[in-house]
């Protein structure tokens, strides 16, 4: 395997890992308004 080769390989596990991360950051912007509602239902209790 050429270094080249190599690097598109990494390249394109960067790109699946960036991908990955831009879902757990929507995943965590969802939780964390799940959580601020949460907290709010809670306080007027």
């Amino acid at each position: 395997m050429s270094l080249e080769d190599r690097l598109r390989d990494v390249e394109e596990e960067l790109k699946v890992l960036m991908e990955k991360i831009e879902d757990l950051e929507e995943r965590l912007d969802e939780i964390e308004e799940r959580l601020d509602e949460l907290e709010e239902r809670v306080e007027s209790l």
